[in-house]
């Protein structure tokens, strides 16, 4: 007889938030080097480097395009909630005439 198992939902707070942070680090330091550097002088290492992530976690946040659109967010707006992405899907959801 075979025993079927069901598999445990996993749920790490501490995880999640760090995850969380590290994705602001990002952000902050995409938005610095774009002030500092411009957009063509800023790479994707660069990034990594000064958030102390891999560059692995700069592309998991996005492509450079990406990065410039949530520095430029968090520019204007102030706005710590750069690390929630559904505000880009709502705006690309939007029919603008």
């Amino acid at each position: 007889m075979t025993e079927t198992r069901t598999k445990r939902a996993y749920h790490s707070p501490l995880r999640q938030r760090r995850a969380a942070e590290s994705r602001q680090r990002i952000i902050e330091s995409s938005l610095s080097l774009f002030n500092e550097l411009g957009y063509s002088g800023t790479t994707m290492s660069a990034i990594a480097k000064l958030a102390s992530v891999s560059v692995e976690s700069v592309h998991g946040v996005g492509q450079k395009g990406d990065l410039l659109l949530l520095a430029f967010r968090l520019a204007y707006n102030g706005d710590s909630r750069v690390t929630d992405p559904s505000w880009f899907d709502q705006v690309d959801a939007t029919d603008d005439p």
